[in-house]
């Protein structure tokens, strides 16, 4: 299974030193929780959000996703391969983010996500092989290319990487 090509976003801020242990355990649970929700659950949806208190007055909120051309196993070793990478580089960090062709992990300690979105949408499936593009007639204008050709290239090629 391949996890490149692979970005990382970092919150520039860390967790103080008194709440990091608290921090990093609670995140820890709530990813095996998250995982567990994508991997096991019988949806088609495949990704869950949720938090966690780590102090009296602090929370870390966490996603995790899979596209949904890969098996749920395949899901579960994704992620938890990242959330691993995570915890190995970024121990001190509010927040991060990994992205991945087939998967997307991500913590902050800040609430980036609508509980609405969570209950109803998940990533389209991505474009067959087999699918037929028609021909363009002599009539038609120019094909202009552009950031929506580079965006559907770079999503394509993230679909071949990790499977």
């Amino acid at each position: 299974m391949e996890d490149m090509p692979s970005q990382w976003v970092t919150n520039p801020n860390n967790i103080s030193s008194t709440d990091l242990d608290q921090f990093n355990q609670t995140l820890n649970n709530l990813m095996g929780i998250l995982i567990t929700q994508v991997s096991l659950g019988s949806s088609s949806l495949n990704f869950a959000v949720g938090d966690a208190s780590f102090s009296s007055s602090r929370k870390v909120y966490a996603r995790v996703q899979c596209t949904p051309d890969i098996s749920k196993t395949a899901c579960r070793i994704c992620l938890q391969g990242a959330v691993q990478d995570i915890s190995n580089c970024c121990g001190e960090t509010e927040g991060e983010r990994v992205l991945r062709p087939s998967y997307i992990v991500r913590f902050e300690s800040f609430k980036f996500y609508k509980s609405t979105f969570a209950k109803s949408h998940s990533l389209p499936s991505p474009p067959t092989s087999t699918q037929v593009i028609p021909p363009i007639s002599d009539n038609s204008p120019p094909i202009k290319t552009g950031k929506g050709v580079s965006i559907f290239i770079r999503l394509v090629s993230r679909h071949i990487y990790c499977r």
